[in-house]
């Protein structure tokens, strides 16, 4: 591989950023953070599966999250939790994700039909 000099480069050119600079090889989440925590008994990966949304619980000020549905193999099911939830869907079905579960503008959700979960900004 040959490193490009950003003073006399042109076009498109591959972004080094993923590549760990102590073993010189492609680096990914798998490599940097799953195979440091796989073996946690509190971590359940969860593959083919479509999280439909964040169930919460409103039975104190502050809302909190109970469990995820989610659908696998056509079967609507859930995932219980006792302290988070970490989900990744990307950039768009992330922010997708959220307003199905409540969080997100009001008057938009509203429209929709779905239970708005408001809880305040500190700052």
């Amino acid at each position: 591989m040959r490193l490009t000099n950003p003073q006399t480069s042109v076009g498109a050119f591959s972004n080094l950023a993923s590549i760990n600079p102590v073993k010189r090889e492609r680096n990914h989440a798998a490599k940097a953070n799953h195979s440091l925590v796989r073996d946690r008994q509190n971590l359940h990966v969860a593959l083919d599966v479509h999280v439909e949304k964040v169930i919460f619980a409103n039975d104190q000020p502050q809302p909190r999250t109970t469990s995820m549905q989610y659908l696998h193999e056509g079967e609507i099911k859930l995932a219980q939790t006792h302290k988070e939830i970490i989900r990744s869907a990307g950039a768009l079905q992330s922010s997708k994700l959220l307003e199905l579960s409540g969080i997100g503008d009001a008057n938009i959700l509203k429209q929709y039909n779905i239970k708005v979960h408001k809880r305040p900004l500190k700052c």
